[in-house]
């Protein structure tokens, strides 16, 4: 526990220091996808809604709301947004995400739900939640929020292959979207979304996202009840983003990706 804490504070004042220097200098991340999961009070995977809120006002400084479609769209057509853009992704589907509905029509932001397709069977979860209900999920499209898929059951995909992986990343409903469950993939889970008909797949990679990103591949910025509110601004800062990709690889591969 100890060390857990001297960990975070390490953490928290390495990312202030790091944003400090972008601020100062004007770097500013261009384009940020946030991923979340539930919007509860408590859980090491939840954000509280009240924190949730004061983390849009906090990015809509910088940035601009736009879809995942349209993002997609700027990468096909390695062109760059005019202004700094953010997008919100909601993995695993639960129930509690609804609590921002009118939150994310007042900034006009469009989430995307990456659902598992048998929650009820779901591996890997980490926290018992309420799942949305179809008619929760219907609401949500109506209001133009995007859905894509979290997988069959959410296992670590790289544990699989053949058949198997397959049965995971099958795509009934012919989503666009897909995210790798625990952020786990490999070249072998990336060819086989392909396969099954993705054209986007969201990891927990760090990186800074443009023209020349990989779609299949694209990183995002996790936000948990581990983040305190003052610090969110500092977790897409881009040296930020840099130093956390630099020390998660080895020291010989790029300082700077996907730019």
């Amino acid at each position: 526990m100890q060390n857990n804490t001297i960990t975070k504070i390490t953490r928290n004042y390495t990312y202030r220091a790091l944003a400090l220097w972008d601020r100062v200098f004007g770097n500013i991340n261009p384009v940020v996808i946030l991923a979340y999961h539930a919007l509860e009070e408590s859980g090491r995977f939840s954000t509280k809604i009240s924190d949730f809120h004061e983390q849009m006002k906090i990015i809509l400084k910088t940035h601009k709301p736009v879809s995942l479609r349209a993002l997609r769209e700027k990468i096909l057509k390695k062109q760059k947004f005019d202004y700094p853009v953010f997008v919100v992704t909601f993995d695993d589907g639960y129930k509690s995400v609804m609590k921002s509905v009118s939150l994310c029509q007042k900034y006009a932001i469009m989430p995307t739900l990456t659902l598992i397709g048998n929650p009820q069977s779901a591996q890997n979860i980490k926290q018992v939640q309420q799942f949305l209900s179809k008619d929760n999920i219907s609401k949500l499209v109506k209001l133009g929020w995007e859905v894509g898929s979290h997988t069959s059951t959410h296992q670590i995909l790289t544990s699989f292959s053949g058949k198997a992986l397959k049965r995971e990343l099958v795509n009934p409903k012919k989503y666009k979207y897909i995210s790798f469950p625990l952020g786990r993939y490999d070249e072998l889970v990336v060819e086989e979304a392909r396969n099954a008909g993705y054209k986007v797949g969201l990891t927990m990679d760090d990186g800074i996202v443009g023209g020349k990103s990989d779609l299949m591949k694209l990183p995002r910025v996790g936000v948990d009840a581990t983040h305190e509110l003052k610090d969110f601004h500092t977790l897409f800062s881009p040296s930020v983003v840099r130093v956390r990709y630099f020390l998660k690889n080895s020291l010989i591969k790029s300082f700077f990706i996907n730019i």
